[in-house]
């Protein structure tokens, strides 16, 4: 299995992309050929918020910017030119496929 960890500026623009790489057949999320799961993290939270007894408040989370997705697929998927643009290589990966 080929895992591809990818950043988008947001979720339409991933979904949009992941469906011209043929990773998502349409925009009902089915996946394409070879596709073995795709999972939509979303925002990677990297600084906790703090708040009081009543749940309010004292300071924001942080997040890393961006709309994070993996992919895991049988085949490899063709990202041309934009490979380096969306690939991105975590040392501490929020999310991991099993056996992986």
């Amino acid at each position: 299995m080929i895992v591809y960890k990818l950043k988008y500026e947001d979720y339409n623009s991933a979904i949009l992309h992941l469906i011209s790489k043929g990773v998502y057949k349409n925009s009902k999320l089915e996946y394409g050929e070879g596709v073995e799961s795709v999972v939509l993290i979303n925002k990677i939270q990297l600084t906790e918020g703090t708040y009081d007894d009543q749940d309010r408040v004292i300071t924001e989370p942080t997040y890393e910017d961006g709309f994070f997705v993996d992919v895991m697929s049988s085949q490899k998927i063709d990202f041309g030119t934009d490979e380096y643009k969306y690939l991105v290589f975590p040392k501490t990966p929020v999310h991991v496929f099993a056996n992986n």
